[in-house]
């Protein structure tokens, strides 16, 4: 299925990777210089006009700073480690455009993005049908993060497993957890995850209850910092 765009049709929780670029590309228009992040590509990827790219946005003005931030503090790292590695994987990709603005100067860089197929179909339709080049870099590797094995979905793309890499992971763990909970209730709905040696738990059913404790992983405590500012 396609829409009046002629772009496969994006249901469910796959739009939210519209959602994520529109956030992305309101600090553009809302926000003064000098910009944190210039994602020009966002509102083009995500198939919107610039009028309803607007309105979207003004659902969730209060949280786009998160989206800005996070985003540039991960390239900013990236930026650091690339004398040391030459491959950067992106799970949950949506329309991330690292690739697109940084086309100049990949150099030997090689950007893996990982998301489910029926994204990755868009993103493919919008590209072409925008007549933007994909860089010779940009490897899309589809996966579903539920079912599949990412070392699988990663290897037929072009990984090499055995060479250093760059993981960016943002964003990801509360759709996926909100998942297993409606198809598997028997699966818990706290995910283990590593930040260097210290492990914390990220969990779905403290995000946004109300009367509910706040989840204290490190990503949220930081947003809710961020946002009482």
């Amino acid at each position: 299925m396609t829409d009046d765009r002629g772009s496969p049709t994006l249901t469910g929780v796959h739009r939210t990777a519209i959602g994520a670029a529109v956030a992305r590309a309101s600090h553009l228009w809302r926000d003064g210089e000098p910009k944190i992040l210039r994602d020009e590509f966002a509102v083009p990827l995500s198939g919107l006009s610039q009028e309803e790219a607007v309105a979207m946005s003004a659902a969730f003005w209060h949280t786009s700073a998160g989206w800005v931030l996070r985003s540039r503090y991960t390239e900013d790292r990236l930026a650091v480690a690339r004398t040391r590695l030459n491959q950067y994987v992106i799970l949950g990709a949506g329309l991330d455009s690292y690739a697109l603005r940084h086309a100049a100067d990949l150099n030997e860089l090689n950007v893996f993005e990982v998301d489910d197929a029926p994204v990755q179909a868009w993103k493919q339709a919008r590209l072409k049908a925008l007549g933007l080049q994909v860089p010779r870099q940009l490897r899309f590797a589809p996966c579903d993060f539920e079912r599949q094995s990412l070392a699988d979905a990663l290897a037929n793309a072009g990984f090499a497993s055995k060479a250093p890499a760059f993981i960016s992971w943002l964003a990801v763990t509360q759709v996926l957890l909100a998942g297993l909970g409606q198809r598997h209730p028997s699966v818990g709905r706290e995910l283990r995850v590593r930040l260097g040696n210290r492990p914390y738990f990220h969990s779905a059913r403290t995000r946004g209850r109300g009367g509910k404790k706040a989840c204290r992983c490190p990503e949220c405590r930081f947003l809710h910092i961020l946002h009482a500012r």
